[in-house]
């Protein structure tokens, strides 16, 4: 950022030098941690250096789907639930007891010739990708290919575990800048696509984030069922059916 170079060095001490780069690179490239955003307010004098700050892993926020989320998955917003009925998830044998807390919820919110149709343990990501590939539907597949961690893009692949477990981004280098960028721009229209099919499905959903509705119970009382049965009906014609069995596939 050549032409910042005069404000941001001349922000003040190291902290805030470093404040203002990363305020930078968070409104005009990828989200960074309001820690380091704002480090006098995180740090202390002595522990925000220019060697320290730049031999540390870049800092970037990401919204990627680990374990911990697939725990709390009953906490989520009620269109997201809908989305993860129909993809396995890579934890499904380590945990099988969110599949079931899903399924609690759905049995309380759709009807039983609903529930019935949905698959039990969800259909292998690889499969269902390829069934709404290119459709109306395709936002399904990018779910099911965030819970495996398989889009192939940094910010929607990896989850705040394998941040912590690794202490950190990505080293920082312009390279490594610049691509990152372009993913998250990538990663943006997916989750906006995502977020404008869950409307589609849960009309009164939160647009934005994980966590569950505010007016749940608006939700609730909002989702299309039409809508989950266009798409049990589609992947029905596609082979995809509650008691449809797949041979092991690995991802590519």
């Amino acid at each position: 950022m050549p032409d910042k170079r005069t404000e941001i060095l001349g922000a003040g001490g190291p902290g805030k030098i470093i404040g203002k780069f990363c305020e930078y690179i968070d409104k005009g490239y990828f989200p960074i941690s309001d820690a380091y955003i704002d480090p006098d307010e995180h740090w202390g004098e002595d522990e925000i250096t220019f060697g320290g700050f730049l031999h540390r892993d870049c800092p970037i926020v990401v919204a990627g789907l680990g374990y911990s989320e697939w725990e709390n998955i009953g906490d989520f917003r009620v269109g997201m639930q809908m989305l993860t009925a129909f993809t396995e998830t890579q934890y499904d044998e380590e945990t099988p007891g969110p599949r079931a807390v899903l399924f609690d919820n759905f049995a309380r919110w759709l009807p039983k010739g609903i529930v019935d149709r949905l698959p039990l343990g969800g259909y292998p990501h690889e499969i269902l990708w390829e069934a709404v590939k290119g459709t109306k539907h395709e936002a399904l597949g990018w779910m099911a290919k965030m819970w495996w961690q398989d889009t192939h893009l940094y910010y929607l692949d990896i989850g705040y575990e394998e941040l912590a477990e690794n202490y950190g981004g990505f080293d920082w280098s312009s390279d490594n800048v610049k691509v990152t960028a372009q993913e998250y721009k990538a990663a943006k229209r997916i989750q906006a696509k995502i977020d404008k099919y869950i409307e589609w499905m849960v009309p009164c959903s939160k647009k934005d984030g994980h966590a569950l509705d505010y007016r749940e119970e608006e939700a609730i009382k909002s989702i299309n069922t039409r809508a989950i049965s266009e798409i049990i009906e589609l992947l029905a014609r596609k082979g995809l059916t509650k008691d449809a069995k797949f041979k092991e596939k690995k991802s590519a």
